[in-house]
């Protein structure tokens, strides 16, 4: 059975690589079409500061507990 897209809506994004963007659209919840593109926002990740936040944020996770116990 075809969906009719009568039903709700999720908001997504796709990267585009080659464009160094994020498209935001709007997904149908039922069968997950894209139903139109809400915009484009210009985005190039930078492997170096994703692997420092990691770092950082796997050492705060990992590390001993900051809640003293008795």
């Amino acid at each position: 059975m075809m969906c009719d897209h009568l039903g709700t809506y999720s908001g997504a994004s796709r990267y585009l690589r080659e464009a160094g963007e994020l498209r935001l659209v709007l997904l149908c919840d039922r069968c997950g079409a894209e139903r139109q593109e809400l915009g484009r926002v210009d985005y190039r990740p930078d492997p170096e500061v994703e692997r420092a936040r990691l770092a950082a944020g796997g050492a705060a996770l990992g590390g001993p507990s900051a809640i003293a116990l008795p």
